[in-house]
């Protein structure tokens, strides 16, 4: 399944899936535009014209806004073509949005139960490891803005000889993902924080404020754990 848009500003075609990380949506005139198109155009505008880091605190948002936009196309798609059955719920649905989204990114006809049960421990906060509760928006927001850095993960990993099929995949990159949930919270109380106070400040990135930990020493060759959570 292929959904494309046309970028507002300069008319070419985009794979919303595939190019996820460089759009951003307009919520006034409901458009998908890339990042860099809309950056460009509000940096070189004569009138109203905004300081660059107030570009890039905008452009962030509307990134955001984004991946919740293309979420829903995703669940809208599936539901056009019946080719996904679904919970009895609103088509917004945090828990179903999620659910399509990796069933669309792992290339997957269904999802096995034990998968549902992993989640469901997630959102509980009985998830081995795991301090506090972790909310499906939370998750699908995590997922949608690491997808690339998984990526590179699991092609790592396959050239080392350590193959995985979908479903150990997303057992794999939930475990990467929520190594790092307290980091992302924190991330998300400061763009809060940012908003609220309005600030004119450079946009805190969040793979800058999350504490990297210390590699531990390994031969060459060897596939470290640690090494993976300490790149995300």
């Amino acid at each position: 399944m292929k959904i494309t848009r046309k970028c507002g500003i300069c008319g070419e075609e985009i794979n919303l899936v595939l190019d996820i990380l460089d759009l951003v949506y307009d919520e006034k005139t409901k458009r998908f535009l890339h990042a860099k198109c809309e950056k460009e155009r509000l940096l070189s505008r004569k009138r109203g014209r905004m300081p660059s880091d107030e570009v890039d605190s905008l452009v962030e948002k509307m990134s955001v806004d984004a991946r919740e936009a293309i979420a829903k196309c995703v669940t809208q798609k599936r539901r056009s073509t019946g080719s996904r059955n679904r919970e009895k719920n609103t088509s917004d649905n945090p828990k179903r949005l999620l659910t399509d989204y990796l069933l669309y990114t792992y290339d997957l006809s269904c999802m096995p139960k034990y998968i549902y049960v992993k989640l469901a421990s997630v959102y509980s906060g009985k998830y081995e490891g795991l301090k506090k509760p972790c909310p499906p928006e939370d998750l699908l927001d995590m997922w949608q803005r690491k997808q690339a850095y998984l990526n590179r993960v699991y092609e790592y990993n396959k050239q080392k000889g350590n193959c995985m099929d979908s479903i150990q995949r997303i057992s794999y990159d939930l475990a990467i993902l929520l190594s790092r949930y307290d980091g992302y919270l924190e991330w998300k109380e400061k763009q809060s924080l940012l908003g609220e106070q309005q600030q004119e400040s450079a946009n805190v990135i969040y793979e800058n404020i999350i504490p990297r930990a210390n590699k531990p020493n390994r031969h060459k060759g060897d596939v470290s754990i640690a090494d993976v959570l300490d790149e995300i």
